[in-house]
Protein backbone atom coordinates (compact mmCIF):
# COMPACT_ATOMS: atom_id res chain seq x y z
CA UNK A 1 0.00 0.00 0.00
CA UNK A 2 1.26 3.47 -0.84
CA UNK A 3 1.90 5.71 2.15
CA UNK A 4 2.30 8.89 0.08
CA UNK A 5 -0.26 11.59 0.90
CA UNK A 6 -1.45 13.51 -2.15
CA UNK A 7 -0.74 17.21 -2.06
CA UNK A 8 -2.23 20.10 -4.00
CA UNK A 9 1.06 20.12 -5.93
CA UNK A 10 0.45 16.49 -6.99
CA UNK A 11 -3.06 17.35 -8.20
CA UNK A 12 -1.82 20.39 -10.14
CA UNK A 13 0.89 18.26 -11.79
CA UNK A 14 -1.74 15.71 -12.77
CA UNK A 15 -3.97 18.42 -14.22
CA UNK A 16 -1.16 20.03 -16.23
CA UNK A 17 0.72 16.96 -17.47
CA UNK A 18 -1.49 13.85 -17.56
CA UNK A 19 -4.31 13.28 -20.02
CA UNK A 20 -6.78 10.73 -18.71
CA UNK A 21 -8.35 8.67 -21.53
CA UNK A 22 -12.01 9.34 -22.32
CA UNK A 23 -11.84 12.87 -20.89
CA UNK A 24 -11.79 16.20 -22.66
CA UNK A 25 -8.29 17.52 -23.28
CA UNK A 26 -9.57 21.12 -23.31
CA UNK A 27 -12.04 20.92 -20.41
CA UNK A 28 -10.77 18.25 -17.99
CA UNK A 29 -13.00 16.88 -15.25
CA UNK A 30 -12.35 17.37 -11.55
CA UNK A 31 -9.83 14.93 -10.04
CA UNK A 32 -11.01 12.67 -7.22
CA UNK A 33 -8.03 11.26 -5.27
CA UNK A 34 -8.47 7.62 -4.24
CA UNK A 35 -6.99 6.51 -0.92
CA UNK A 36 -7.67 2.77 -1.18
CA UNK A 37 -9.44 0.06 -3.14
CA UNK A 38 -11.18 -3.10 -1.91
CA UNK A 39 -12.69 -5.46 -4.46
CA UNK A 40 -14.81 -3.34 -6.80
CA UNK A 41 -14.93 -0.37 -4.42
CA UNK A 42 -12.80 2.77 -4.41
CA UNK A 43 -12.52 5.01 -1.37
CA UNK A 44 -11.99 8.71 -2.02
CA UNK A 45 -9.90 10.95 0.21
CA UNK A 46 -13.11 12.50 1.61
CA UNK A 47 -14.36 9.07 2.75
CA UNK A 48 -16.84 8.49 -0.09
CA UNK A 49 -17.15 4.85 -1.23
CA UNK A 50 -17.82 4.35 -4.95
CA UNK A 51 -18.22 1.33 -7.24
Amino acid sequence: MCEHQLTQEDLEFDKKHIWHPYTSITTPLKVYPVTKAEGSYLYLDNGTKVV
